[in-house]
């Protein structure tokens, strides 16, 4: 967490404005371990994330949107029918925000991202999210005697087959 304070001093009649701690913009912010993530149709993964705001506030609501399907305002991935089933938020209301996605869907491929408000009234989103793509599922074929696994995923992704969690390699 951060420590954004600012102080008034008079000095000779003028009023000095001197900020303590980090600038106010960097008090608020989002970090996501991965810019990308492939997931195979029918996984499930884990997006990790932290999140800071000013130690003088306290949480009140946390969570993650589809930017796609959010038109203005962001819309909780928990109340959109498409993803009843599909979410589980694994973070706290301290500093963690991870996002278990289930059962994925390619129809579930877009940008994720985190969002946070506080009691006095302000909201975060942390923009650019996540970029998921959901594909395929994979297949196996053999080239002289050996086994060889297609993901069917871009090089640039990370690619997650396992129930949960996400192969960053």
């Amino acid at each position: 967490m951060c420590m954004c304070t600012l102080i008034d001093m008079v000095f000779n009649t003028h009023i000095l404005h001197l900020a303590v701690g980090a600038p106010s913009e960097q008090c608020w912010g989002v970090t996501y371990s991965s810019n990308s993530i492939c997931v195979l149709n029918g996984s499930s993964v884990d997006i990790s994330c932290t999140y800071k705001y000013p130690r003088d506030h306290r949480i009140s609501t946390t969570f993650w949107f589809n930017k796609q399907k959010s038109s203005r305002l962001p819309v909780d991935l928990s109340l959109d029918e498409d993803y009843q089933n599909h979410t589980e938020y694994v973070g706290n209301k301290e500093n963690s925000c991870t996002l278990r996605l289930k059962d994925m869907r390619e129809s579930h491929s877009g940008e994720y991202a985190f969002r946070f408000t506080t009691e006095q009234g302000e909201g975060y989103s942390g923009l650019p999210g996540v970029n998921i793509s959901v594909t395929g599922r994979p297949f196996n074929y053999f080239d002289n005697e050996m086994c060889v696994h297609v993901a069917l995923c871009p090089p640039t992704h990370n690619i997650s087959s396992s129930s949960a969690g996400v192969d960053n390699s």
